[in-house]
């Protein structure tokens, strides 16, 4: 069985595997707003999951991403490998048992690196919070 890893700030961390209705159920809605979205928009792409290279020290896979296109002002590229290279534009995390990782590690890396918005829906928690990055 593959196992699900992630490179955050340098260390590899293996996520616990994906439940339906404290997970799957909740990347489902965000992907769905996502196309209701990009269909307005053509401007915009997204994806989730998908491999996004930061830096050297971050290969996330966030559950869901919206992008600008490139020919946008976007701040992302697809790799000759088809990974997304830079910061998307937004970057959802379903956060059940990665709660303390979601808001810490990973969100200093999307921070550092330019994510110009990140939300985290805590499950356990039911709460959904929606990050801005301000002037850096």
């Amino acid at each position: 069985m593959l196992k699900h890893v992630e490179l955050i700030e340098g260390v590899v961390f293996m996520a616990s595997p994906t439940r339906f209705t404290l997970h799957g159920e909740q990347q489902g809605h965000i992907l769905g707003w996502f196309a209701g979205f990009a269909a307005r928009h053509p401007e915009t792409r997204y994806a989730g999951p998908v491999t996004v290279i930061l830096d050297d020290r971050n290969e996330l896979e966030p559950d869901a991403i919206l992008l600008l296109k490139s020919e946008f002002g976007g701040q992302t590229r697809i790799s000759a490998e088809d990974y997304i290279v830079g910061a998307p534009e937004l970057v959802v995390e379903i956060a059940a048992s990665s709660a303390s990782i979601d808001l810490g590690a990973k969100m200093t890396a999307y921070a550092r690196n330019d994510v110009r918005e990140y939300i985290v829906w805590q499950t356990f928690d039911a709460v959904i919070t929606w990050f801005a990055l301000r002037d850096g």
